[in-house]
């Protein structure tokens, strides 16, 4: 019996399943996802990254070239019906599987689909969960590759692994973006901490002061879980926390999601997120985005306070992540 699925408080009285939870359950349940093109078979490394895509050729290959060089050497693409070059580009990789996505796209359907690879994959084996527009890193991660953190985490029984998603943005106009255009600057500071039945829960960051909903400030979640080992009956059931949820308040704060979202193609993504309204609260998000680019064509989330991300050191020197002990470690 898992602890957090019974009422300490009332003794061993079993508390019902979240709504949401048994909704990607029984999704996944229904889900075989068979390789459309790619490496599949043998599970190699340490870990296996999976990603849901749609139209992101253009990010595969600084994705590709940052994950490698963590030391992913087994990637699982599930495409939700791309119509750019997505596919070809990534059957033609040596280390890449792509699976097609059964079904329209929601929230959960996503999160059924990862579930549903994990069990067909892997049941018991280390995962990195990420979207496109998402880089992992952690502290050192320049000189210390992903098996030699997985290692630590196991030797201190940790599984499931926390992190902060950490907005970067270009220094000018988001409009204004231009496809070469470096976006490595991010709020150095201004997150709100609170716990949250759920999990340890962040937010703020340059989406919390820019952008408004319905008269308040938009309060993304930055709390994620992108780095987890597999086990039976947890489920990653919503992007930004995993089930049951008493693991989410094991580890201390050691990774990064450098979030991407900010590119030159943002108003083309909102659009589509408009129009298909397949996010949370029919892409609520989404209409504050577009709401605030309306109002203000040259709107920046650059201010006197932001900072350059130059490594995995503006991270830790900002108290964004913890530090990790190599000391071990030639």
């Amino acid at each position: 019996m898992r602890p957090s699925e019974y009422n300490s408080g009332m003794g061993l009285k079993p508390v019902l399943t979240p709504k949401h939870v048994r909704q990607v359950r029984k999704l996944a349940d229904t889900v075989h996802l068979t390789p459309l093109i790619g490496a599949e078979g043998a599970r190699r490394g340490a870990a296996t990254l999976i990603c849901v895509i749609r139209d992101e050729q253009q990010r595969l290959d600084s994705f590709l070239t940052h994950y490698r060089a963590l030391g992913i050497e087994d990637f699982r693409f599930i495409d939700n019906g791309s119509v750019d070059d997505s596919v070809a580009t990534l059957g033609a990789q040596p280390d890449c599987t792509v699976y097609a996505a059964p079904g329209p796209f929601s929230w959960q359907s996503k999160q059924a689909w990862i579930h549903a690879l994990i069990q067909q994959h892997d049941p018991g084996g280390w995962y990195v969960v990420v979207d496109a527009d998402e880089k992992l890193v952690y502290a050192d991660c320049e000189q210390h590759a992903l098996p030699d953190l997985i290692d630590r985490l196991e030797a201190r029984g940790l599984m499931r692994i926390r992190a902060l998603m950490v907005d970067l943005y270009p220094r000018g106009p988001l409009l204004a973006a231009e496809i070469h255009e470096p976006h490595c600057w991010f709020d150095p500071g201004g997150y709100l901490s609170r716990k949250k039945r759920h999990m340890p829960s962040f937010t703020g960051g340059p989406r919390y002061r820019a952008f408004q909903f319905k008269g308040q400030p938009l309060d993304p979640e930055l709390t994620k879980f992108p780095l987890f080992k597999a086990a039976a009956g947890d489920i990653m059931s919503n992007p930004h926390h995993h089930y049951p949820y008493a693991d989410n308040f094991a580890s201390p704060c050691l990774l990064g999601v450098l979030h991407e979202k900010f590119s030159h193609e943002f108003r083309r993504r909102v659009n589509v997120a408009l129009q298909e309204g397949q996010y949370w609260n029919d892409s609520a998000e989404y209409r504050a985005y577009s709401q605030a680019l309306e109002k203000d064509p040259r709107l920046s989330l650059w201010t006197q306070n932001s900072q350059s991300y130059e490594d995995s050191s503006s991270l830790v020197a900002n108290g964004l992540i913890e530090p990790v002990d190599w000391s071990d470690f030639a």
